[in-house]
C-alpha cells in the first residue's frame, strides 16, 4: 500500500517535497490537488513542478478567480474545467510523466456556486477532459 499526502490550507507544497524527500520512502507519496495549491498562495503550476517525482493521482479542480471568492475556509467556488482560475493545461503539462505512467485524474468539484447544476458541472468537466484524451477515474 502506499499513502498519499494531500495538502489544504495548512501547509505548502515545498514543504510537502521537503517532507517526502527527507523520508525518502517508496510507499509515502503526493495526491496532488489543484486548487488547495492555489488556496495555500502556491502557483499551481510550480507547486505540480515542484510534487511531480512524487504524485500518484491528481485531483483536478478548478475553481473562480481567487479575486471572486467570498471565502477560501470552506474552499473556493467551483468553476468549469479550464475556464477559471487554475491553470488546467499548464498543470497537466507538468504532470504528463505521472499521468501517462497511470496516475488516475480525479475530476473534483469545489464549493458548488449557487444555483450551479452539480451533474452538468461534472459532465462538462470530464467532456473537457476527454477532450485532451484523458479518462478520468
Amino acid at each position: 500500500g502506499r499513502l498519499a499526502i494531500e495538502y489544504h490550507v495548512d501547509t505548502c507544497a515545498a514543504h510537502v517535497a521537503d517532507i517526502l524527500d527527507r523520508l525518502s520512502h517508496p510507499s509515502l507519496v503526493s495526491c496532488f490537488d489543484t486548487a488547495n495549491a492555489l488556496r495555500t498562495g502556491d502557483d499551481p503550476v510550480d507547486a505540480a513542478r515542484i510534487l511531480e517525482p512524487w504524485v500518484l493521482m491528481l485531483h483536478l479542480k478548478d475553481v473562480e478567480p481567487l479575486d471572486r471568492q467570498q471565502s477560501l475556509v470552506s474552499g473556493p467556488c467551483a468553476a468549469p474545467h479550464g475556464d477559471s482560475g487554475v491553470p488546467i493545461e499548464r498543470v497537466l503539462d507538468v504532470l504528463a510523466a505521472p499521468i501517462a505512467a497511470g496516475a488516475p485524474v480525479c475530476v473534483e468539484l469545489g464549493q458548488l456556486p449557487r444555483g450551479a447544476d452539480e451533474r452538468a458541472m461534472v459532465g462538462a468537466s470530464l467532456a473537457w477532459l476527454r477532450g485532451r484524451a484523458l479518462t478520468p477515474r
